[in-house]
């Protein structure tokens, strides 16, 4: 354990304990964040006003999860509030001017927080704010463009302070606004819905992170909520067996995300906001038919692009860009996953949108595949994610110019990034891995992006019948 600690970065006992032994009190001081202070005192505004609130999401898991923990707290609070998630079909990710019109007319909002969006949406918010009269307050975890929305906005990466933990998921920026207006106790009341997008969305699962994820996962052991409960029970969990991260990543995930991919992502809100047991049991039935369907689209597209890399030149482009008129939008992302990890290379994936090109990338470790889609953002329509993962828009006139310009780019790379390989974190006789050994290295749980499982290379010095 204490190896793979320090070829993990733990330089001293005390940091290596603080890793192991994830603290909540260890948190980045919540109005340390740029922003959070302001977002605090105008939604205390709201409260003592009277004022009507509307939440925009994003239809993924933790768009999902940030928009249910952020109105779950403020319906505590006695405030009217509604939210509103873009169809990913009709409307795709983020901010649009007609929803912001549909919003109005519907709810008349006096003020609109975004969750997980909103960071690249400058002229939608500014013709909200101006021409509809509602204020505005951006949360979000993506990329900042160089011009950001005029109105309070909270994300680490506007200003990467060296006080801060930068790398929270959307539901950890929501999670975070809650403690900033209800304190340590909404934190925690909340802390396990954080969870399951924090490990959803593929953010390093280091410093706060691994806190909220720490916690969460002690609160879904103990006292899940009904939705939780009903969606493990569908991928067909024991209610006595231990819930790990894998679990929540590979059973509960999947069936949040599927209902954005194939339906309407309000049911999954409904689904994790709701008490009522035959109801939340529907939704959670929903899902599982929705990912069932879902992972057979995926089978199909991740098919045809396997046909397509057939004559593909893996030699001279660093990176695989295909894209088809014929492919479902709503699984791009997850195929792109499949791709990546089978060539170790970045993925991007695209489908037919009238005379544009849009996707989903995915990437490896070592090359930040946002900063290689900005790279070449003269060829986009449209672009926003983080190093990870991304969107992409693209005219069907530039997307030779695009591929051709990203591979330009990702050639400039260190070429060794790209030939896969394993890494062992241990090297050892086969004596030496105990059950005693192998429990100490649980320890190190949750696993995920940025502290994944360990791997073993195993050496049998002696011959294996003189044990047995």
């Amino acid at each position: 354990l204490a190896e793979v600690l320090a070829i993990r970065g733990f330089e001293d006992a005390e940091s290596a304990i603080s890793f192991l032994q994830a603290d909540i009190k260890n948190l980045t001081p919540v109005f340390n964040y740029s922003g959070m202070k302001d977002a605090a005192a105008r939604i205390k505004q709201a409260i003592d006003f009277g004022e009507s609130i509307v939440i925009y999401g994003d239809y993924d898991c933790d768009g999902v999860c940030s928009t249910a923990i952020l109105y779950m707290f403020l319906s505590s609070l006695g405030i009217e509030v509604n939210y509103y998630i873009p169809n990913r079909k009709k409307e795709g990710y983020g901010i649009n001017r007609e929803a912001l019109e549909e919003i109005a007319d519907t709810f008349y909002p006096d003020l609109i927080i975004t969750v997980d969006c909103g960071i690249t949406a400058k002229e939608d918010i500014e013709y909200a704010i101006n021409d509809l009269g509602i204020d505005f307050i951006v949360t979000d975890h993506h990329e900042p463009p160089e011009d950001i929305p005029n109105c309070i906005v909270v994300n680490p990466k506007v200003k990467r302070l060296d006080n801060t933990f930068n790398e929270l998921c959307g539901a950890g920026i929501a999670l975070r606004l809650c403690e900033a207006i209800g304190g340590e106790k909404a934190l925690m009341y909340y802390i396990d819905l954080c969870a399951i997008a924090t490990i959803a969305d593929i953010v390093p699962l280091v410093g706060d992170n691994r806190i909220i994820v720490s916690y969460g996962m002690e609160i879904l052991n103990s006292r899940a909520r009904l939705a939780v409960k009903l969606l493990l029970e569908v991928a067909g969990v024991k209610a006595e067996d231990k819930i790990t991260s894998t679990d929540v990543a590979f059973k509960i995930v999947p069936r949040i995300n599927a209902i954005g991919r194939l339906s309407d992502s309000k049911k999954a809100v409904s689904m994790l906001i709701d008490s009522d047991y035959f109801y939340v049991k529907s939704l959670a039935e929903q899902a599982n038919s929705y990912n069932i369907e879902r992972q057979q689209f995926t089978d199909d597209l991740v098919s045809d692009c396997l046909q397509m890399l057939e004559n593909y030149d893996l030699v001279n482009n660093r990176i695989i860009i295909l894209y088809s008129d014929k492919w479902e939008a709503g699984v791009l992302g997850i195929a792109s996953a499949k791709i990546t990890s089978m060539f170790n290379r970045p993925t991007i994936l695209m489908t037919a949108d009238g005379d544009l090109y849009k996707g989903s990338a995915r990437s490896i470790a070592g090359v930040n595949i946002y900063e290689c889609v900005s790279a070449c953002k003269s060829f986009l329509h449209a672009f926003g994610g983080h190093a990870m993962a991304c969107g992409v828009t693209c005219s069907k006139e530039n997307i030779e110019a695009f591929c051709f310009a990203i591979n330009e780019y990702c050639r400039g790379l260190d070429k060794n990034l790209f030939i896969p390989h394993t890494e062992y974190d241990l090297k050892r006789d086969y004596n030496e891995m105990t059950l005693e050994a192998l429990q100490d290295l649980n320890k190190l749980e949750p696993f995920g992006m940025g502290n994944p499982k360990v791997k073993y290379n195993i050496c049998i010095n002696t011959p294996i019948f003189d044990r047995i």
